[in-house]
Formats: C-alpha cells, structure tokens, sequence
C-alpha cells in the first residue's frame, strides 16, 4: 500500500474511531435513564454514609428484611448517593458519558502492541459494542478495570510500576464488582504471552489474587460470585432462569445483545482462527476463547469477549499485516485529540440535565410515592424497585422485590417473577400479596392487576401512567 493509501486509511479509522466515541458520549448524556440498578446502590451509599457501616442484610424489602445481603459494589455505593443527591439523574447519564470516554482512552493507549494495533482495536470495539456502554451500571463500569488489566497483563515491560498498578488495580475491582476474579487471570495469561518479565507477571497473578482477600465480605463474596456463574441456589438461581441476560447468547439472550455485538464477536473469531492456523498468540486465542465460552453460557459477557478480542487479537493480527498506518496519523497527540470532541460531548450531560426513563416511572414517580403512608409495604414491578428505595426508603417504606436478586430467597424471588411475568394474576396474586404483608401497589394503569383492582377503588379516574393502588 503506497503511502497516500495509507494515509486515507488511516484517516478512515480514526473519523470511525472519533465517530464512535462522540455518538456513544452524546447518546449517554441525553437519554433517558433506564438501569433500575444505579438507584439501589445509590440508596445503600446513603445507608452507608448514614451509618458508617455496611449493609449486611436485605432491609429495603419487608419479604425478607432478614435475608443476608453482599453488598458487592459498596464502593461504589457513596459515590452514587452524593452524586444522585447533588446533580439527580443528571450524574448518571454524566457517568455513563465518561465511560465512553475512560474505555476510549483505555483503547486507544492502553492496549498493548504498535499505535496502530490500538486504532484498529478501539475502531472495531467502540462502534460494535459500544452501544452497551451507554449506562452508568456497575457491570458496565466494570469494563474499566478489566481493559486496564489487559493493557498491564499483556504490555511489552512488566517492571516494579506494573507490578504495584496492577496490585492497585485488583484492589478496587474486587470491591466494585464481582468480575474481579478475571484480573489474575489476565495476569496469568500474560505471563504465558510473554517473551520477557515472566517471573515479575507471576508474581503479579499471585498477589492480585492475594489482593482478593482485601475486602468487606469475607467469603460470602466468593460464595456470591459461585451463585451467579452457576452454582448455589436461591434468589440468584431464579435470576439466572429468568433475566435475559444470563440466558445463552445464542438462544433467548440474543435479545440482550446488540446486533452488532454478533457481527464483532463473528469477526474476532475468525481472526482467533487465523492466529492459531498461523501458531501465533495462543494465549490471547485461548483467553479469547474462555470469554467467549462465558458470553455463549451468559449473553452478558458478550461486550467482555469483544473487550479481550479487541485489545488482544486485532494488534496480533495487526502486526503481521504488511500495512503500516502513516505514523503522523497514529502518533500520540493525534489519538488523545481524538478524544476531545467526545469529552466536549460528556459535559451536555450537565447543561441540558438528564430524564429518567418511563420504564422507571419517568417523572411522575416521585409526587406518587409521596402519597405513600409511612412505613408502607409496596409492591412496584422489577424495574421500579431500586427507584422506589432511593425515594422512600428513608420514611420507612419497604418494597416486595428489586432487581438486587440475591438478597431473597427462592420462593420470593420465584413469586416476584411470577407476578411480573403474568402467571399468578388476578384474586390468585392479591391473595399472595396479602399472605406477604403487601399494603400498597404501585402499578400501570393498564396491567391486568390494576384492571383488577380498579373496580374496588372509589377515587376519581386519572391520565397518569402509573397509580398506587391501596390493596383491599
């Protein structure tokens, strides 16, 4: 490819790769905010600052107050409840914003190999799978500290600087979400990979893995994180049979997905192919190959597979390729440039402020639970849970089930499906909401419960969505 080639393709990838990042950030900080997780950590932040102790039990809900509680991400609990309490929903689509931004940056410096291996990873990652980062959730957020591993786990020098990030590293992961178990993995690999450092990247995997012991929970977090990939019981097993999410990425969690997601993981597979016809990067083929495995199991680790095929194998690829990017085009400054018009982007979040979703009750939610008596039982549907908590929470009122899932027991949270899904209606559901201590519902106007509930209500017709419903 001659040089004025070059230099076209060159340009071609980074408008994609500027593209990608300012759509994804503008996207961000203007929807609307749909996650009902952000509003139940935030809420469990505020107990936290309150009290100055952890959550230890389920005492958002009055099914089962008592039922022991992993609070896994406290960490990042205060942090949402100052930031919901001083900016509202505006902190989230702020959040969700920066992460773009954080996961463009991390691409574009942090993935190991030639300048232009990172270009080609961030232009692939960042339009196929990027729409998943549109979200403040921690599972999310938690891409962060898994790409900046990869970027220490496989990076040319492993010296005493790698070592202590990488220790650093696997501290805040393992108490801001439960995927921490990857990062010595990661380093594990890495060490495989590498031609140089092997003994410092080894003793980097057994001290992360060390660093796992470094956290609130004890062993209920290992016990915890066992549950959600497929052993235990309980309210996570019934999450797990139910939520999109966890099902396989190739049946009913195709829906999870992105369509592009599909088209990325296609591509990243046949590289992975191509590497191990040609006997090259067999470690970052088989630590591809095992997020892989886990997104085909659980439809959730599918922007992970993309992240380790992004940043692993399109630089492997890259660097037996006979195309050489023009170097002016790929240098340092030109790529951090890359990132400004995106950063720009974030802050609209704060000028133009951020709505929460309809699915979350939208507006109106609020002046409804206001009309809550203290200390009421309410049932909200899956979504409204977290969002109820953090408004009410404080004058006592306690919820019937929320999207946490493995603080309830089988029977509850196997109920609270039920309901949601329509296969308990009628007198059978209030007669198990009453047998629950169920005061109060919160409900569309146009679900089946509601229409069943509208003919024992006397109070004049209203045009709102939603409606609280006193349960006789």
């Amino acid at each position: 490819m001659n040089r004025r080639a070059s230099r076209y393709a060159a340009l071609a990838l980074l408008i994609l790769v500027g593209a990608a990042s300012m759509m994804s950030a503008l996207t961000a900080s203007r929807r609307g905010i749909d996650d009902p997780d952000v509003f139940w950590i935030a809420a469990a932040g505020r107990q936290l600052l309150h009290h100055g102790s952890l959550p230890r039990e389920n005492f958002f809900s009055f099914t089962a107050p008592h039922a022991p509680w992993v609070m896994h991400e406290w960490l990042l609990g205060p942090v949402y409840a100052l930031g919901l309490g001083h900016l509202g929903p505006t902190f989230f689509a702020l959040l969700a914003a920066l992460t773009v931004l954080a996961m463009a940056a991390l691409l574009l410096f942090a993935t190991p190999g030639e300048a232009q291996g990172k270009v080609l990873a961030a232009a692939l990652f960042l339009p196929l799978f990027g729409v998943h980062l549109i979200s403040a959730r921690p599972m999310v957020l938690a891409l962060l500290p898994a790409a900046a591993m990869l970027g220490l786990a496989f990076s040319p020098r492993f010296g005493p600087k790698q070592f202590a990030l990488a220790l650093g590293l696997e501290l805040v992961w393992v108490n801001v979400h439960g995927s921490f178990p990857l990062g010595p993995l990661f380093l594990l690999v890495g060490a495989w990979d590498a031609r140089e450092d092997r003994r410092a990247r080894l003793g980097a995997s057994a001290g992360a893995a060390a660093t796992m012991i470094l956290q609130p929970h004890g062993a209920a977090l290992y016990e915890l994180v066992f549950n959600y990939v497929g052993v235990g019981a309980g309210g996570a097993d019934v999450a797990r049979a139910r939520l999109l999410e966890f099902q396989p990425l190739l049946g009913a969690g195709a829906r999870f997905v992105a369509p592009t997601a599909f088209a990325g993981l296609a591509l990243l597979t046949l590289l992975a192919l191509g590497l191990l016809m040609k006997r090259r990067a067999l470690a970052r083929v088989v630590l591809f190959a095992a997020t892989l495995a886990m997104a085909l199991l659980h439809a959730r680790h599918a922007d992970l597979a993309g992240l380790v095929g992004a940043m692993l194998l399109v630089p492997a690829a890259a660097e037996a390729a006979t195309w050489r990017p023009a170097a002016d085009l790929t240098s340092t400054r030109v790529r951090a440039l890359l990132l400004v018009p995106a950063a720009l982007l974030s802050m609209a979040a704060l000028v133009g402020g951020a709505r929460v979703d309809d699915s979350l009750g939208g507006a109106e939610l609020p002046a409804l639970l206001a009309q809550l008596p203290r200390d009421a039982h309410l049932y909200t549907p899956f979504a409204l849970g977290g969002r109820a908590e953090w408004l009410s929470s404080e004058r006592g009122v306690r919820v019937f089930y929320d999207s946490r899932n493995d603080c309830y027991p089988a029977d509850v949270a196997t109920l609270a499906f039920d309901l949601e899904d329509g296969r308990v209606t009628g007198d059978d559901a209030l007669s198990a909401l009453r047998a629950a201590g169920t005061t109060q519902l919160l409900l569309q106007r146009d679900s089946s419960l509601a229409r069943r509930l509208e003919a024992d209500e006397t109070s004049a017709p209203t045009d709102r969505a939603w409606r609280i419903y006193r349960l006789p």
